[in-house]
């Protein structure tokens, strides 16, 4: 067994034990409703698996490298493509409600044509040697385009918040950038024909320090989100103030977030009076069961959610909407009992018991917000 077999088998079991042990958690704590991360669960188990074809594939070439190996070997791109288009649509889903049309699509048909090349190298009876690096090619694109997106939103979340765990979780994607960089610059070499003796020895070494620097990328990810559990939800976009309303419109409950460098002074009873406006206008105009969702004013929206039986009304005001903010929203409403909307509700309100409640219930819902007078 050669020493490159060796390191490669080494490097390649301590990520798969890495990833099914960082995918076990996530598993846990969804389970336990501590934690709602869909994209980067699956990105992880697409991971795990991806890597432990890999092994197996070191494992195939160390006895005979044969067609099976090979085709093992672009099953492996495509799982690996696959774990970074969930990681993308993680990011996607801290930032935006819903993935722009472009960088979707741009993701999918890199996928695409990653699928087409193992289907073409196995319709061959033997995969040449261009279409297994062109598949690797694609999917290192897959990645630094992943990653490169990820540290777009982390740098918008470091510069909204300025903490030292956003720092961690950019350095981690930095170092992640730089091994997508290797890898891709190492396959272009490849498909471009420029690979001879002379500098195979380089490229095969690139290769390696690209996988050490992934690891420990992943590394640092991965205990940045265990340590700080609430962080893998940390918004690039500010959310400002919470308020609710009674059925009658009174204003019963509000908290604002603290952002450091925004200070945003609401007039929180006029906000009212224009939700109670509006909302009846639209009523009288399009029918009893038109519902206000949103207001879209210039760098601010305004999202309203009914409480449960539509006794009364959530705002939350924030720069955009996003998959994160809307689950959030969602789970703090269904968390409300009926018991605590009637206090709610009634017409002369404890608001310093009210608030004790609901800022239990705020904290549980948005971990990662930090809440004045909460």
């Amino acid at each position: 067994m050669t020493q490159e077999v060796i390191q490669g088998i080494i490097i390649l079991s301590i990520f798969v034990c890495i990833s099914f042990s960082f995918m076990a958690l996530l598993i846990y704590q969804t389970i336990k409703k501590e934690r709602y991360t869909p994209h980067l669960l699956l990105g992880f188990l697409f991971v795990g698996f991806g890597i432990f074809f890999q092994l197996l594939v070191f494992i195939l070439v160390f006895y005979t490298y044969n067609t099976e190996s090979r085709i093992i070997q672009g099953l492996v791109r495509i799982i690996m493509s696959l774990a970074m288009y969930f990681v993308y649509l993680h990011y996607e889903a801290l930032s935006n409600i819903a993935p722009p049309f472009y960088r979707k699509g741009t993701m999918i048909s890199i996928l695409t044509i990653t699928a087409s090349i193992l289907i073409l190298a196995v319709r061959q009876n033997e995969p040449v040697q261009d279409l297994e690096s062109f598949m690797f090619l694609t999917y290192a694109l897959t990645g630094l385009l992943a990653v490169s997106f990820a540290l777009f939103v982390t740098y918008k979340s470091y510069k909204l918040m300025r903490d030292k765990t956003t720092s961690f979780e950019l350095l981690a994607l930095v170092i992640l950038l730089f091994a997508f960089i290797l890898q891709f610059n190492s396959a272009l070499i490849r498909v471009a024909g420029l690979a001879s003796e002379a500098n195979n020895s380089a490229l095969v070494a690139s290769d390696r320090i690209a996988e050490i620097l992934a690891l420990v990328g992943v590394l640092i990810l991965m205990i940045t989100y265990l340590y700080y559990k609430d962080y893998v939800y940390r918004l690039p976009v500010p959310v400002h103030d919470f308020l609710i309303y009674s059925s009658s419109g009174l204003l019963v409950y509000s908290r604002t977030v603290k952002i450091p460098g925004i200070n945003l002074v609401l007039e929180k009873q006029l906000i009212s009076g224009m939700f109670t406006a509006i909302a009846s206008l639209i009523k009288e105009t399009l029918g009893t069961d038109s519902i206000l969702l949103k207001i879209d004013v210039n760098n601010y929206q305004i999202f309203f959610s009914e409480m449960p039986n539509k006794q009364g009304t959530l705002a939350v005001i924030a720069a955009k909407g996003t998959f994160f903010l809307k689950h959030s929203i969602d789970r703090f409403i269904s968390s409300i009992s009926d018991e605590l909307n009637q206090q709610i509700n009634e017409p002369i309100v404890d608001t310093v018991e009210l608030a004790k409640e609901l800022d239990l219930l705020l904290h549980q819902s948005f971990p990662y917000l930090v809440v004045e007078n909460a």
